[in-house]
């Protein structure tokens, strides 16, 4: 019985260590697909900054050139009414 049992601790310690090398290895690709999955994110994000920039960099032009047409022709207009 004392052979069974130092048996059944081999097979045991055995085991866990052939799971144990399972979990590392697991673990360490979990860490690789989270990384590029990080990366990932942050290129889209970075690439969706980039646009918006633009866009609110369009969106400002537009909005002085509006107020440079209003400026000029309320300007035209009071100069128009004081002549």
């Amino acid at each position: 019985m004392t052979i069974v049992l130092i048996a059944l601790m081999g097979v045991t310690i055995i085991l866990l260590f052939f799971l144990s090398q399972q979990l590392m290895s697991l673990t360490r690709m979990n860490e690789e697909k989270l990384e590029k999955v990080r990366e990932a994110v942050e290129k889209n994000l970075r690439a969706l900054q980039d646009d918006n920039r633009a866009q609110l960099e369009r969106m400002r032009e537009t909005v002085d050139e509006k107020l440079q047409s209003t400026l000029e022709k309320r300007l035209g207009q009071s100069f128009q009414m004081v002549t």
